[in-house]
């Protein structure tokens, strides 16, 4: 399994969002034997057995890095106790929000801390226009929960939701995507989305760029790349800032989807999807960073780069002399 190790969770007041690994198998499992939680919570919710288990944590790392879907278990931070799942389903710029927890947790609003750092992620992180959110008609604890929230019901046994390809028997809200109250918390801080480049040449040496003298974190090394704008996707992001910071040319077709890293500055959440790209028009120079280097793969780790890369650095020299 491809882990997204070093990951650091989403925070509420009271909760952790992060990802699943394999070591969460037995919470997991005890999770899916509530009684109390309808099987169409969650787009394809697997069948409680280890097999099944790990196959849907690996899809959910994979959907994370390509951008479709953000699936986070919900842990409380006093006792590490997992209450529920919360899963970010993204097209265009149109999202879904899905959602269970254990039947005991209701009522005492772990569910809406939960909804509203995903709402922060999906309209603050990644400008989402429209945020959709479906509940099981026989669960009034969704339907109470997405209500709380300001959310309207838009349409009642729903067969198909807007960003889903599977059928299901729901209703549909769609909560409110301006001037919604940001309640986070002490030491809780506002998500950002960078999308970052690894351009790879025919000898698998990556570009890499020394951020500037004045700049935060400088004579880092780091990938192109940079903070998600308005009305633009990750792709496009990654596009425009390629083309800003090294002035070549790229289309969304020619970048990969490599890896996620999510890591907590001091004044942000910071979240890095990076992509890898092995074709590109035009001369490459140092537009925006000190100074850019073809770096071999074998020596990727060597140079010294912000915290947020480490992870991604590391995976991509991994697999760059994997290949060779």
């Amino acid at each position: 399994m491809k882990s997204l190790a070093g990951f650091a969770p989403l925070e509420t007041s009271r909760l952790q969002l992060r990802q699943f690994e394999r070591s969460d198998l037995r919470a997991l499992a005890y999770l899916l034997g509530d009684n109390g939680i309808p099987r169409i919570t969650l787009p394809d919710l697997p069948s409680n057995n280890t097999r099944d288990l790990l196959t849907w944590i690996e899809a959910c790392h994979a959907d994370m890095v390509k951008g479709a879907r953000y699936t986070f278990g919900c842990w409380k931070r006093m006792d590490h106790t997992l209450l529920g799942v919360v899963s970010l389903s993204v097209s265009g710029f149109k999202g879904e929000v899905r959602f269970w927890f254990v039947e005991q947790s209701y009522g005492h609003g772990y569910e809406v801390e939960a909804l509203l750092r995903t709402r922060e992620l999906a309209l603050d992180g990644l400008y989402l226009s429209h945020l959709y959110a479906a509940a099981d008609t026989a669960n009034r604890n969704v339907a109470d929960t997405v209500q709380k929230l300001g959310a309207k019901l838009v349409q009642r046994n729903l067969l198909k939701c807007p960003t889903l390809t599977e059928d299901s028997q729901v209703q549909l809200f769609e909560l409110n995507t301006s001037g919604y109250s940001k309640s986070r918390g002490p030491q809780v801080f506002p998500i950002v989305f960078v999308a970052a480049v690894a351009l790879v040449d025919r000898f698998d040496r990556v570009l890499l760029g020394q951020r500037p003298a004045n700049a935060t974190m400088p004579d880092l090394w780091e990938f192109p790349g940079g903070k998600l704008e308005p009305r633009e996707t990750l792709r496009d992001c990654a596009v425009r800032e390629t083309k800003e910071e090294l002035g070549v040319e790229t289309s969304p077709d020619s970048l990969v989807p490599f890896g996620i890293s999510s890591h907590h500055y001091s004044n942000c959440h910071l979240l890095i999807s990076l992509f890898t790209c092995r074709e590109w028009s035009g001369d490459y120079r140092s537009v925006y960073h000190q100074a850019i280097r073809w770096v071999p793969a074998a020596e990727l780790t060597v140079w010294p780069v912000p915290p947020a890369d480490v992870q991604l650095v590391s995976k991509l020299q991994a697999l760059l002399t994997a290949q060779n």
